[in-house]
């Protein structure tokens, strides 16, 4: 009888180690001292693999062309703290790039993008992630914002998405696996204008993005973004946790 209850016992446990993922906001949302390495590549067509359920995703042999390193900072005291007021939360990248965003209990919404050469604010946020998602949820969303490109190009971005959880799985990459990641799928219809040479200059894009996310990691494990329409694209990246707020929720 006691070896019937252990298979019992193993059988729960593998179970357990499979069952489908679900994300809320206090596994999911960035935490200040988050850190992460992005290793950033172009992928192939059609290289993000299948949607479905318990799928398998094996990226560990890939190469990369360049890195960045990433850290969650309290907004107070950034450079343009003052055009964000509403973020509860900045991404510093090493070369000087300031991502703002706004968490609550409900959505991960960003808020505004500066570097050197752009300033992108946005007047109605963009959403990444809304609370809870699982396996073949959906969410949508539109957003628009201002850019301003070397100080002296003006534009406006607005756009529409759709997302869809369409996959969940095991990611490997080449830093190590991850079992129990939820994939999310968004299709963003956008229309970037642009004052050039004294006209506004139209342009019409469809991006397809795909995220992996897992519970208890506060930044997307992998992504693949292609872009079709005015023009073509495509870019994607991995992600090497580093950081000690990351480390302690996954200890948890």
């Amino acid at each position: 009888m006691k070896k019937f209850y252990g298979f019992i016992a193993l059988l729960c446990f593998a179970l357990a180690v499979q069952a489908q993922p679900t994300l809320v906001a206090s596994s999911s949302n960035p935490q200040i001292n988050d850190a992460y390495i992005a290793y950033q590549f172009t992928p192939s067509a059609n290289q993000q693999g299948n949607a479905g359920a318990n799928q398998t995703w094996n990226f560990g042999s890939l190469s990369t062309a360049s890195s960045v390193t990433g850290v969650v900072i309290s907004p107070v005291g950034t450079p343009y703290a003052s055009q964000q007021p509403t973020a509860n939360g900045c991404i510093k990248l090493a070369n000087s790039n300031y991502q703002y965003f706004l968490t609550s209990s409900s959505s991960w919404q960003w808020l505004g993008l500066y570097d050197l050469s752009i300033a992108y604010a946005f007047e109605n946020p963009q959403t990444l992630l809304s609370y809870p998602i699982a396996f073949n949820g959906t969410f949508t969303d539109t957003y628009r914002a201002s850019y301003s490109i070397g100080g002296s190009i003006p534009g406006y971005r607005s756009g529409n998405i759709s997302a869809v959880a369409d996959a969940w799985g095991t990611l490997t990459t080449p830093f190590t696996s991850y079992t129990n990641t939820l994939r999310i799928k968004y299709t963003d219809n956008y229309t970037d204008s642009t004052f050039i040479g004294g006209s506004w200059q139209i342009r019409n894009y469809t991006s397809t993005n795909y995220y992996w996310f897992k519970s208890g990691i506060h930044y997307p494990l992998m992504s693949f973004s292609y872009t079709t329409g005015a023009s073509t694209s495509s870019s994607a990246s991995w992600v090497r946790p580093s950081g000690v707020g990351i480390e302690e929720n996954l200890a948890e």
